[in-house]
């Protein structure tokens, strides 16, 4: 159930929302409702639009989650892990969301150690709201068990912010994003049959994809694993439902726009995942990756799996 409310909805949050505001219960957002949300915004200083999103919902002290979760662990959003930045690490500053940006920190697989980087670093307050672990890259691929990989940690929440993304044209994109980073080694050279990270990591051929285009002028990429794959899609159904991101904008929709005006190949696929000046300077609420806001950046790259994993959340 969307977490985002407004009129001509109905349902039990709305019977917590009318509670909190004082007024008569039911469960119809209506017209009246509308206009005792937009008295409540302007009184909190927010953008009075009558409709009850993250910010309202933080507003009234509410969380949507929390309501319908109980003590059970597979309840809710029980899966993620909070793993939070220290204060003064990130952007303390509550902001609604309309994006989603996809990153990964070509690295290693630990989320914790990802995290603890950004903690640590001198760069200021960078790092993403979301990090996923990943596989080791020099284990086998079919061979399951690996603790990090697909665990999900938040390290900033929802409502704040860290700088993700270096030089964009659209300032809001840094701050009205929330920023998901996948644990994966990046591009890879290949050496005497063998594969290398640029720190110089030798990786499984099990975790190697090869594109029959280069992309970006990189043949071979360090695999984003199926329980990666498995928990961004979780995550996304998630925050689509909790800030009414619409998923099917930026990089699903250059998906969709390729499979019905030519036959879909490796790059055709490319297309889709490449820099646009018209993403960058998009106001549309939607899903995108580092690589089509920033043209001198390779996250995510078109592997299939994460494609298909794409396709079917529209």
């Amino acid at each position: 159930m969307s977490q985002v409310l407004k009129q001509g909805m109905s349902g039990y949050l709305i019977e917590v929302l009318r509670l909190r505001l004082g007024i008569p219960v039911n469960n119809i957002f209506d017209a009246s409702l509308t206009n005792e949300v937009k008295k409540f915004q302007i009184k909190h200083k927010l953008k009075s639009d009558g409709i009850v999103g993250y910010m309202t919902w933080n507003a009234l002290d509410l969380n949507p989650e929390e309501i319908y979760a109980d003590t059970d662990i597979n309840s809710s959003a029980s899966w993620i892990t909070q793993y939070l930045l220290p204060e003064g690490e990130y952007v303390k500053q509550p902001t609604s969301k309309k994006w989603i940006v996809l990153h990964a920190n070509h690295g290693l697989n630990d989320p914790y150690k990802q995290i603890d980087t950004w903690a640590k670093d001198q760069r200021g307050r960078v790092g993403s709201n979301y990090v996923i672990g990943g596989l080791n890259p020099a284990d086998d691929y079919q061979i399951e068990g690996d603790i990090l990989d697909g665990q999900i940690l938040q390290s900033i929440k929802d409502l704040y912010w860290g700088y993700h993304l270096g030089p964009v044209k659209n300032h809001k994109l840094q701050s009205n994003s929330i920023s998901i980073e996948l644990c994966s080694a990046g591009p890879l050279e290949k050496r005497d049959g063998k594969y290398f990270t640029w720190f110089n990591l030798e990786v499984n051929p099990t975790q190697v994809v090869t594109l029959s285009v280069p992309f970006k002028g990189h043949k071979y990429f360090h695999a984003y694993s199926k329980k990666q794959i498995e928990s961004l899609k979780a995550l996304l159904m998630l925050l689509k439902e909790r800030h009414d991101i619409d998923l099917t904008s930026g990089l699903i929709k250059s998906l969709q726009d390729i499979k019905a005006n030519t036959r879909p190949n490796s790059k055709s696929h490319e297309v889709a995942f490449n820099y646009s000046i018209k993403h960058e300077k998009s106001n549309e609420s939607g899903l995108y990756t580092h690589g089509n806001l920033n043209e001198s950046k390779l996250d995510l790259f078109p592997q299939t799996e994460l494609i298909e994993m794409l396709k079917e959340i529209i």
